[in-house]
């Protein structure tokens, strides 16, 4: 038998991941990392705050780049989740379908219900 190439039982061996990551608040937030295709979840943990520090605490106990290839991180845009994605898991951060939707749409939003108040005010007098 050959032997094997190092780097090419390396790179098989690894997991490629697409991971969500939120907070939810019910008292102190709650950090979540979720595999978006299975929704298997990373890390569930209550946390004093939402820093970059702490989402990098909950997620070092389970990333490691020798074994897991983050493709994507998916969140809300919040400052410490774009830096774990960049910084951190080493991958592109990509906003959630929500966000993406409320920034393009937001002044949109905006002129509409300036208008619709606009007319309904007229009726109201």
């Amino acid at each position: 038998m050959g032997k094997r190439n190092p780097r090419l039982v390396k790179e098989s061996s690894q997991s490629a991941e697409s991971v969500g990551a939120d907070e939810t608040f019910f008292g102190l937030p709650i950090l979540v990392a979720v595999e978006l295709a299975s929704g298997f979840i990373f890390s569930e943990a209550v946390c004093e705050n939402r820093t970059y520090a702490t989402w990098w605490e909950q997620v070092s106990g389970w990333f490691t780049p020798e074994q897991w290839d983050c493709r994507i991180l998916v969140s809300d845009g919040a400052r410490a989740l774009v830096k774990l994605a960049l910084s951190g898991l080493g991958c592109p951060s990509i906003p959630d379908l929500f966000h993406l939707l409320y920034g393009s749409t937001e002044g949109v939003t905006r002129r509409a219900i300036t208008l619709i108040g606009s007319r309904f005010q007229v009726f109201m007098v």
